[in-house]
């Protein structure tokens, strides 16, 4: 059974942000902007590096990189509303 938390689409934003498609149709917004200083995620601050973002179907990732637990993209990330006409 695949989890709701589990990444399907993810796309890199202005501001280090990454916007999160999830299995449960759910999008939010996930600010790295805090884990930037760390020395795992130190070389995302390059807009470049940040920006080469990839989801594998669970969770995000960059090459050669840690990755981020798909349950803390889901519980900390921000509800994206669509508004509608």
């Amino acid at each position: 059974m695949e989890m709701k938390w589990c990444v399907k689409k993810v796309t890199a934003m202005e501001g280090h942000r990454l916007l999160c498609q999830f299995a449960d149709g759910s999008q939010k917004i996930y600010d790295m902007t805090p884990f930037l200083d760390m020395p795992v995620f130190r070389k995302l601050k390059s807009v470049e590096t940040f920006h080469s973002v990839r989801c594998d179907g669970q969770t995000v990732y960059w090459d050669e990189m840690a990755d981020i637990a798909p349950e803390t993209l889901y519980k900390d990330g921000l509800p994206v509303t669509v508004l509608q006409n």
